[in-house]
């Protein structure tokens, strides 16, 4: 196996302060005159895993004044170190539904009050976790186990413990939702419409009394209603959890639009369905202070503000922190783990994200230059870069081979923050702002990269602590050669199973 075939392209320019918290269910009584609570409320159902986010429509009619109302009555909200509000999303199955706490779905939400940023980050359900509450498993089981071993209060607050070692951050909330919460929610809003980017056939799909079923949907424009909406947002059998997670976040954003709708807003049973969908299936220890307070943050909000990041096990593609390990060891069970067995690099890449999200999200092209003897060092340095969302556009060797201070150069428009950022994962000597001359007559088409990266030899230790992959490529081969094993096994099973039901049939005929 091989990490390193990922082609990048030579392509042109293109304080904390500890307060007591209380389950608040929702179990309240709103009149259905008072339309202001009623938006509040609907707000809360078009943001659950982002609470906050995506509102700024719904109260724009109302502008600045309303944001500074809403700012002033509400709770003032706790926030880590950099001025971000952090909430844990969790979406379960629900009454009726196998596994009816299992965690389908785990998001952090990050809200900034000050910079109108946020970033959410998904988690993948087979992420497998340790924590002094529970034996070790995939964080997808570990609510379920300890709420009905311990209390739902003490399954929260571990789920929160284990976000907050994986990420790095202080989670302040949680929400949980469930399967039937998102069915009501689209089915009151007369349905949701989505662009399918890929054909999604999966003859896997969950059914009930441990069958399955079969869910297809094309490509392209699709009309979705609540039960349509939530097998997209499930299946993951012919897919990857990476699909998934960002078939998730594109629901929730068809859900924001709709619900944004003036026919929605204005209609009293609608509002009235979305009400009793979030008081049946909704719960948080947020308090309505602090829901009006993140609906004041949200008038601030644009869809642009958002930075979505995904964690997975493809090595290549940015997020890809995660690796497979054989089943063998695990109870023939499939779970990820974090390449390094830590989340230090994880946590660096919602660092980056998260302190630099403006400049991340207005990336420009680097370049990356080998000036040491180690040959590929360029491309694999490149595929770190990417891991962690930068954009690199070509890959060279140095002038010379023999270079040992690692520098950065950069056209004069390039943001220095982008640069603090970058150095994150690439430490330099110096960074030198490279000049406006014109190019040289012998090289007319020569290409100026915004940031160029002279790598020289003291950026290999440096390295050799981020690329940890290469150590696993052996634990990571195993795995893949017991799930064709597997494979195999299972289709020659099959294969005797049918032959055996031919005979049958001809003794009996």
């Amino acid at each position: 196996m091989n990490f390193k075939t990922k082609k990048i392209r030579n392509k042109p320019l293109k304080k904390k302060i500890e307060k007591p918290k209380r389950d608040y269910n929702f179990k309240i009584n709103l009149s259905q005159k008072d339309k202001f609570w009623l938006k509040l409320i609907l707000l809360l159902i078009i943001c659950v895993p982002l609470l906050g986010y995506a509102a700024n429509t719904v109260l724009s009619n109302s502008g600045n004044i309303t944001s500074t109302i809403l700012k002033t009555v509400g709770s003032d909200l706790e926030t880590d170190e950099n001025g971000y509000t952090n909430i844990l999303a969790l979406g379960v199955g629900g009454m009726g539904h196998d596994g009816e706490e299992l965690t389908d779905t785990i998001l952090v939400a990050s809200i900034n009050k000050k910079t109108d940023q946020v970033v959410m980050m998904s988690m993948p359900r087979d992420l497998f976790v340790q924590h002094d509450n529970i034996i070790s498993q995939r964080i997808n089981s570990v609510f379920e186990n300890v709420k009905y071993k311990q209390g739902e209060e003490i399954a929260f607050q571990t789920m929160k413990d284990i976000a907050t070692e994986i990420t790095g951050l202080d989670i302040h909330y949680y929400a949980k939702i469930d399967f039937q919460g998102l069915v009501d929610v689209v089915n009151e809003l007369g349905g949701i419409e989505i662009y399918n980017e890929t054909t999604i056939y999966d003859p896997y799909y969950p059914a009930p009394n441990y069958q399955f079923q079969t869910f297809s949907l094309g490509k392209g424009l699709q009309q979705l209603d609540g039960q349509t909406a939530l097998k997209f947002v499930r299946s993951r059998k012919t897919t990857s959890d990476f699909d998934r997670a960002n078939r998730q976040q594109q629901v929730i954003f068809a859900i924001k639009e709709k619900a944004l709708q003036a026919n929605i807003l204005t209609s009293p049973s609608k509002i009235s369905g979305l009400l009793t969908s979030i008081k049946n299936n909704f719960e948080t220890d947020l308090t309505i202070g602090d829901i009006t307070t993140l609906a004041g943050i949200s008038t601030d909000i644009e869809e642009s503000d958002l930075n979505k990041l995904v964690i997975h096990n493809d090595p290549v593609f940015e997020g890809g922190f995660l690796y497979t390990p054989p089943r063998s060891l695990y109870g023939d069970a499939f779970v990820l783990l974090p390449a390094g067995n830590n989340y230090e690099q994880i946590q660096n890449y919602i660092k980056i994200h998260s302190i630099y999200a403006e400049q991340m999200k207005h990336n420009v092209g680097v370049e990356v230059l080998n000036g040491t003897k180690q040959s590929g060092f360029a491309r694999n340095t490149a595929l770190i870069l990417e891991r962690y969302g930068f954009n690199v556009d070509r890959i060279a060797n140095a002038d010379s081979k023999d270079i040992t201070e690692t520098r950065i150069y950069i056209t004069p428009e390039v943001d220095k923050k982008l640069i603090e950022a970058l150095e994150l994962v690439v430490p330099a000597v110096e960074v030198i702002k490279k000049g406006n001359e014109p190019h040289p007559l012998d090289d007319p088409n020569k290409v100026v990269y915004p940031i160029t990266i002279e790598i020289g030899s003291d950026y290999i230790d440096n390295y050799n602590n981020l690329e940890v992959f290469n150590a696993l490529i052996p634990i990571i081969e195993q795995a893949e050669k017991e799930r064709l094993e597997a494979i195999q096994g299972a289709s020659e099973e099959s294969q005797e199973s049918e032959s055996e039901e031919e005979i049958s049939e001809e003794q009996e005929i």
